[in-house]
């Protein structure tokens, strides 16, 4: 399994048009979609990989309508979960104990500046 985080769009300033997280397993590739988001949600996600602590990230956002992910750091792994508050609220979470998690390029770009 492999989880990628894409921030895309960069409007040259303090935001992100687009932001996704992928999730790649043996079947398929499932998309999360959750539309503009700002550097200080990329800066989140970039020190949660870096640093031991903290143990979660998450990040809330309109989509229209209400989106979320939780990102947890586990003894042997993570766990990530993603959902959508609808009607019909779908909700993805998936253990990834000693996967490979990938973040965007988009990182070094806002370290950069």
């Amino acid at each position: 399994m492999e989880v990628s985080f894409e921030w895309r769009d960069f409007d040259g300033d303090d935001c992100f048009n687009d932001f996704r997280i992928n999730v790649t397993t043996e079947t398929g590739t499932r998309r999360f979609d959750f539309g503009g988001c700002a550097v200080s949600g990329l800066r989140k996600v970039s020190r949660f990989f870096r640093n031991e602590t903290p143990n979660t990230v998450s990040g809330g956002f309109r989509n229209p309508d209400i989106r979320c992910y939780d990102l947890y750091r586990e003894k042997d792994g993570y766990r990530l979960g993603a959902s959508r508050a609808a009607a019909y609220a779908k909700s993805f979470t998936s253990a990834i104990h000693g996967r490979r998690l990938t973040m965007s390029s988009c990182e070094r770009l806002i370290q950069a500046r």
